[in-house]
């Protein structure tokens, strides 16, 4: 590259791994260019290789593990061009099963002794409630989600996935 940066090639499965410099260059998981700090190429000494940290590059080593296995191109199905799964319906459920699993997480972590356990269930389920409340309208509980078809408010048969995913969490 015309900057000096490294370019780094992705290989699944090398996440996490320590490689030395000379096998990353033979595996070509790292390719360095020429260190710009302004040593002479007269200088014996080899140009520094940088270091990068990859941690960052997870999701990306995922999609191109996903790609390489042939799994991408099935999920891309559901999945519009941002990553938002396209079923509206989906969506909703995923968010119901997700909201009441963290409540669960969240709201059983006090010690069941402790005087604070209240307050912490409440303020877990007020934090869950707010932002899942855009995407499912975070019900979390079969009792509101049966309160609202009662009232109209909601489909039955939305109504009836949305309690089987409440209930359904571990």
């Amino acid at each position: 590259m015309s900057d000096g940066i490294s370019k780094i090639e992705l290989k699944a499965g090398t996440y996490g791994r320590n490689y030395s410099q000379d096998e990353r260059e033979d595996r070509g998981l790292l390719r360095t260019a020429p260190d710009l700090s302004g040593q002479d190429e007269d200088n014996n000494s080899a140009p520094a290789a940088k270091s990068y940290e990859d941690a960052d590059l997870l999701p990306v080593m995922i999609e191109n593990g996903l790609d390489k296995i042939g799994v991408l191109q099935h999920v891309n199905r559901f999945l519009s061009n941002t990553g938002q799964v396209k079923s509206e319906l989906f969506r909703c459920l995923i968010a119901e099963f997700m909201g009441t699993l963290l409540f669960q997480i969240f709201g059983g972590a006090a010690p069941p002794k402790d005087t604070t356990a209240p307050a912490a269930n409440g303020f877990a389920l007020i934090c869950i409630v707010y932002a899942f409340a855009n995407i499912s309208g975070g019900h979390l509980n079969p009792a509101v989600s049966f309160s609202l078809m009662c009232t109209g408010h909601m489909k039955w048969w939305k109504g009836l996935l949305y309690m089987i995913m409440q209930v359904r969490t571990p």
